[in-house]
């Protein structure tokens, strides 16, 4: 029996006629509403859309990854197998395959539609997978760590390519530029690194790395993560 997410919904107050109109509708029919779903029994770490925007993967402290219908709510699938909590996740541009990374140090390739392992999964860390992405051309994946590496690998047969050691502290997220030979990363220290995906350069901007903070509260190690780094970042 499908499950179905929570919902919590709380109508967007009308705009009136007199007002500007919203140059960027949303498509979505509920557009409207604000929803809220709650998905997993603890907290969330990882969470990914698929390219088409039809569904959404989560990843979760419960160990579980489970596969959403972004427009209903409806939990379509529960990937089952991890024996620690899942901290990253990213889909593959066609869709058809999702890579997740986790406490346990393994990297996992999953059919997001039969919920079945593509494959074995591999150890590719010696400490907490915290991001894991594929390229632009899906032909590789980076992921990042709590041992202060990135590693880069070949999205078919798992074998390394490339391991990128010159970091400052644990690798807290990585990107992708959108010609996928740019990787930029963020750190548990607030800094941001970007390098050659070929070669493992660290590019340089006249300075070698640029700090994204602090904030006000640099004595809370929360404050400090670059948690979040989006595909799409071009520093040229």
């Amino acid at each position: 029996m499908t499950a179905r997410a929570k919902f919590s919904e709380a109508p967007i107050a009308s705009s009136s006629s007199t007002s500007t109109p919203n140059p960027n509708p949303s498509n979505h029919p509920d557009h409207n509403d604000k929803k809220f779903f709650e998905g997993h029994a603890k907290a969330m770490w990882a969470v990914a859309y698929t390219p088409d925007s039809i569904r959404i993967g989560t990843g979760a402290e419960d160990n579980l990854i489970r596969i959403w219908d972004s427009k209903t709510g409806a939990m379509l699938l529960e990937l089952e197998g991890r024996s620690r909590a899942i901290y990253a996740l990213s889909f593959l541009h066609d869709g058809t395959r999702l890579v997740s990374g986790s406490v346990d140090r393994m990297l996992c390739i999953w059919n997001p539609h039969d919920e079945k392992l593509v494959g074995k999964s591999w150890s590719a860390h010696s400490d907490t997978i915290l991001a894991a992405v594929y390229s632009p051309d899906d032909t590789i994946i980076a992921s990042a760590s709590y041992d202060n590496l990135i590693r880069i690998w070949d999205a078919n047969g798992r074998r390394k390519t490339l391991k990128i050691a010159d970091h400052p502290d644990a690798v807290q997220s990585v990107s992708f530029s959108p010609d996928g030979t740019r990787l930029v990363s963020g750190y548990h220290n607030f800094k941001v690194r970007v390098f050659d995906v070929r070669t493992g350069a660290l590019y340089l901007y006249g300075m070698q790395e640029f700090v994204a903070g602090p904030w006000e509260r640099s004595e809370d190690i929360r404050t400090r993560w670059v948690g979040c780094l989006t595909r799409g970042t071009d520093f040229a």
